[in-house]
């Protein structure tokens, strides 16, 4: 994909002579049309490989045709094909992946990823919990498998879970929004506003934050403030129905 790179040393000898050439007025003329053809020919290459590797789906397409043994090729089609919604698919080469590199933390992830996508969390938590075992500190293992929990209704796990993400990586957002969703969902309002309005301090543009800050304040009849996050929510996150119905439901 990056194969011109190698072509920067040759390119810098080649302009060493054009220029030599340049200076010999017998030479210019030939050094011209040399250059000319050599722009065409490189070109023309661009283009067939710009053709060959036409998206990230179709270079891993590319590389598994190669390369059909390659861990990674299949690891990147999974999550290409996962995103797609083809979460069968996508099954398939993470799971040819993993039996390639057995021990791989992100392979194991990723499947779970794709099975948390498609509504089965329990098979998603047996595979975060198989890469916690080969790598403890990815606090994002923790936290989607705290999402996980939560969707189960298993708030007391989730909450270990998050509380984990957060200790390995105090200041990240998505832990403490996490954190907060927990606290939230467990009557605990006071500290779930106050885990959404730190989230928000690390990352200002974060509209399920803001949402579910908004959810807070409005149960504790604090209407105006939720008005005003539910807005920015909208801001941030227009295509998000949720959003709209909060607002909607705040000036009832």
């Amino acid at each position: 994909r990056y194969g011109f790179l190698t072509l920067v040393g040759v390119l810098g000898i080649a302009s060493t002579i054009v220029s030599t050439w340049w200076s010999n007025k017998r030479w210019k003329c030939f050094t011209v049309i040399a250059m000319l053809a050599t722009i065409v020919f490189f070109g023309v290459i661009s283009y067939h490989r710009g053709q060959y590797y036409n998206g990230d789906e179709n270079f891993y397409q590319q590389m598994l045709a190669s390369d059909p043994q390659s861990s990674d090729a299949h690891t990147g089609m999974g999550t290409i094909l996962s995103k797609q919604q083809k979460h069968d698919e996508a099954l398939t080469h993470l799971n040819y992946a993993l039996k390639l590199q057995p021990n791989q933390s992100e392979i194991l992830k990723h499947i779970a990823n794709t099975y948390q996508e498609h509504g089965q969390h329990e098979n998603a938590i047996i595979y975060y919990r198989k890469a916690i075992q080969i790598n403890p500190d990815i606090p994002e293992v923790y936290n989607n498998i705290c999402t996980a929990l939560m969707d189960l209704g298993r708030l007391d796990e989730a909450m270990t879970h998050c509380t984990q993400a957060i200790n390995i990586k105090p200041h990240d957002a998505v832990g403490l929004y996490n954190n907060g969703n927990v606290h939230r969902l467990q009557g605990r309002l006071d500290q779930a506003a106050d885990l959404y309005e730190r989230s928000l301090d690390i990352d200002r543009d974060f509209a399920p934050a803001h949402n579910n800050l908004g959810l807070v304040l409005a149960a504790q009849g604090r209407t105006t403030a939720a008005i005003q996050h539910y807005q920015r929510a909208i801001e941030l996150g227009p295509s998000d129905a949720n959003y709209h119905v909060n607002l909607a439901n705040a000036f009832m």
